[in-house]
């Protein structure tokens, strides 16, 4: 009796101040079976002690596991609570009965490998814990009398029961695995009599290995970031639809693969407000009133698989790769950023054709769209580059004998190419821009239609109403025309009543090198930096340049004065006040200029040129900044016609003028 009260009194004043929490904390004592008393000391300070625990029957004692491997053959049974800090190992056998199991840090396991269910009133994980409940492999179910929190991740793959409450909080992680999650009844990984509540701040992650599941109605209509990853043949299906907040991800079910797997929509949609991460063969499907939603301000390019859904919308100014075809039954909703498809196909309609709405957003690609036998609707095929939209249309005044797909794509390139000369109801077509628009048809043949082409920003275009549309086979080695021109809008080039043999192939826009041009070059009060991008008749500086109040300079290693103007290279010249000058003539053919060893001054032809876009023969042999000069030097992003500008180069070479792509 006396030691008992002296070892009581001594544990009283050596750490009053942790009794007053009423717990007693043990903590273990090496890789130890947990059911053997000596194997836990006390330890109400940090520092271990050599007092074990009576027993387990105390309600107020706490068991703290840090990172020890628990090898039990017997069931644990602790009156009070189990609070681990690291994790816990050895998963297979461990089970238990507690009053309260709280994982504060670290992952802890839980696949009991036999019939027994482990018992707790309360489980609880911290923000930086994880808990595995079970595998796909084995495991049972865990019983929650009281509530279980959720602060941290909880990975589950059997069913947890009880009569308690569920939390899944705001920055927590739910990971369920072949069972959807559900707000009552038997079904899904939580099966909690009591509430079950899933916060819209939370994560959710839904493993399948085999067979199809359901997300299950618990899953909110706006979640903190969703994952869905699929074995190989297994699906999982949308119970309903859901805004993800933060990243949308898709992959294999524990890195493995995914062939031949679906994420099933059904009629619901998924809506993702930031990135999207979807890797492996999965396909995303769903019927016509299923959609497929991107939305936000994320800039970044992502990557999407295989998808035949009912609509899509593309509203991010961002850019999304293909790396499968993607089909949309139903309507297609371009507001902003780019789809590059690639080698694969973007296409809108399956039976029938589909609806398509265009605001800034393009395809840069590969597009194409089912064309009917009955309406006459116009179809846009909303392609381009990544600076200009290059959008066709195609409006059938009678309709096809029989319907299919017209699949068209744009191939952006520089410069110009002569060709044999057409004769266009007058006017001689003897030059195409290389820029054309590949159209192909699937099944439709016949019918009468009219096409538009958009040359908005193509090198060498500054009057789109001198230019005719012409088209050729799909080699591009023989011209022809069909159809009638018919003067468009700004820069839309028209042709109407294409029918019969020749209606399809590449479509390009064609003119007259010998066409008189008109360019408009604003200059300065005082000295300016200029360039003749036209080759006019008169070529003198004085003729281009009558106001000019000096003689006209070039350069090469030095000043000197010129009376005739070169194309493609920069001179001097003063003006008494800002002005405008006109200058005609014809087109320059051709998109190169000669550069010598050290400053030259160059000029631009008669379109814009963007700097980043310039290339040389041989490589890099710039060295210099492109330097304007507008009251004093400025470093263009663009080059514009009718300025001059600075170039330095380390030898003797060819700068090549590509137009903006």
């Amino acid at each position: 009796m006396f030691s008992y009260r002296l070892i009581s009194i001594l544990l009283v004043l050596l750490f009053s101040q942790r009794f007053y929490t009423q717990i007693i904390y043990y903590s273990m004592n090496g890789s130890t079976n947990p059911n053997n008393l000596n194997n836990w000391t006390q330890d109400p300070s940090g520092s271990t002690l050599i007092f074990p625990p009576t027993s387990f029957n105390n309600e107020g004692d706490a068991f703290i596991i840090d990172g020890e491997t628990m090898s039990l053959t017997a069931i644990w049974i602790v009156a009070g609570e189990i609070r681990v800090y690291g994790s816990l190992q050895n998963p297979d056998w461990y089970r238990y009965q507690a009053k309260a199991l709280s994982i504060y840090t670290g992952t802890s396991y839980m696949h009991q490998t036999s019939s027994n269910t482990s018992e707790v009133e309360k489980l609880f994980i911290g923000p930086s814990g994880q808990l595995y409940l079970g595998n796909a492999y084995g495991g049972n179910s865990i019983q929650v009398d009281s509530s279980c929190i959720v602060d941290g991740s909880l990975v589950i793959a059997h069913p947890m029961i009880g009569t308690g409450n569920f939390y899944l909080n705001s920055g927590g992680t739910l990971q369920t695995i072949n069972r959807e999650i559900s707000t009552s009844g038997n079904t899904g990984n939580i099966r909690v009599s009591g509430i079950r509540q899933y916060s819209k701040q939370a994560n959710y992650k839904y493993i399948s290995s085999v067979g199809t599941y359901t997300t299950g109605n618990g899953l909110p209509d706006s979640v903190a970031s969703l994952t869905i990853d699929n074995a190989e043949n297994s699906n999982t299906s949308l119970t309903s639809s859901v805004v993800v907040v933060g990243k949308f991800k898709s992959g294999g079910a524990w890195g493995g693969s995914n062939d031949n797997s679906y994420i099933l929509l059904n009629s619901n949609s998924i809506t993702c407000l930031d990135s999207i991460y979807i890797t492996g063969n999965v396909s995303i499907t769903g019927d016509d009133q299923s959609a497929f939603i991107l939305k936000g301000d994320d800039p970044a390019t992502y990557s999407i698989r295989a998808m035949t859904i009912g609509n899509f919308t593309m509203d991010r100014d961002a850019e999304i790769i293909m790396r499968r075809n993607v089909t949309v039954s139903n309507s297609l909703t371009l507001l902003r950023g780019l789809i590059r498809t690639g080698n694969y196909v973007l296409q809108l309609g399956i039976s029938s054709e589909g609806n398509i709405q265009q605001s800034e957003g393009r395809i840069i690609g590969n597009y194409a769209t089912v064309k009917d036998n009955i309406n006459t609707n116009p179809l846009l095929f909303p392609v381009g580059t990544g600076e200009f939209n290059r959008f066709l249309t195609i409006t059938y005044t009678t309709p096809p004998t029989t319907s299919g797909l017209i699949k068209v794509s744009h191939k952006d390139s520089i410069g110009t190419s002569s060709i044999q000369a057409l004769n266009d109801s007058g006017f001689i077509i003897n030059f195409v821009l290389n820029q054309y628009w590949e159209v192909t048809p699937i099944l439709v043949s016949g019918g009468v239609f009219n096409v538009t082409i958009d040359v908005d920003g193509q090198n060498a275009v500054p009057d789109p109403s001198v230019l005719r549309m012409v088209l050729s086979d799909y080699s591009g080695t023989q011209y022809f025309l069909n159809g009638s021109h018919s003067n468009g809008i700004g820069t839309i080039i028209k042709r109407n009543n294409l029918s019969g043999p020749n209606t399809f192939g590449r479509y390009y826009a064609g003119g007259d090198s010998d066409y008189v041009h008109t360019a408009l070059i604003s200059l300065n009060n005082g000295w300016n930096l200029l360039s003749v991008p036209l080759a006019a008749s008169d070529m003198t500086g004085n003729t281009l340049f009558p106001t000019a109040i000096s003689p006209f300079y070039a350069y090469n290693a030095g000043y000197n004065l010129v009376t005739t103007l070169e194309n493609g290279k920069g001179y001097w010249a003063k003006f008494d006040a800002s002005q405008s000058a006109t200058i005609t003539g014809n087109y320059v053919t051709g998109n190169e200029v000669s550069v010598v060893q050290g400053w030259n001054l160059i000029g631009p032809f008669a379109y814009d040129v963007v700097v980043s876009g310039i290339t040389t023969v041989p490589p890099n042999i710039l060295s210099s900044p492109f330097y304007g000069y507008e009251g004093g030097y400025i470093i263009p992003t663009t080059l514009l016609p009718g300025k001059g500008y600075w170039i330095k180069a380390n030898q003797n070479g060819v700068i090549q003028l590509n137009a903006i792509q």
